[in-house]
């Protein structure tokens, strides 16, 4: 895995980092705080039906999927980009869940040729280790 700081100032303004898998793998956006101190970050393939239903945004691209390991917990998360803003996103995560608690999430907004675009890590599954 690469970490990516892409600009001093975005990097200091913003606590996360850019994790990448070496060579044309995806990128995909993190907190700082979820990748501190002996963390493990591997890709994996995206299977839908591990998701909750709930969890999965209407509309968005497709999702990337990630493994996080550290020496407590393994966390499985999704990253996924969507057109809109903030605001909705945030109120479909913060709907009261099916069946379950919510998740741990991350949102971060961008424009991309002037049009609004919400980045989001969803973690969906913890196992204690």
């Amino acid at each position: 895995m690469e970490i990516v700081k892409l600009l001093k100032d975005d990097f200091d303004r913003i606590p996360i980092y850019w994790v990448k898998e070496p060579g044309s793998g995806p990128s995909i956006m993190m907190p700082r705080s979820w990748v501190e101190g002996d963390t493990s970050i591997q890709f994996a393939v995206c299977d839908l039906s591990e998701i909750p239903h709930h969890l999965r945004y209407p509309g968005s691209s497709e999702p990337v999927c990630v493994q996080i390991t550290n020496e407590d917990a393994k966390v499985s998360a999704f990253y996924f980009a969507t057109k809109g803003r903030l605001q909705e996103i945030m109120k479909h995560y913060n709907a009261p869940p099916a069946n379950s608690t919510l998740p741990s999430y991350f949102y971060e907004t961008v424009t991309t040729n002037r049009e609004w675009q919400v980045l989001a890590l969803v973690g969906y599954k913890k196992e204690r280790l």
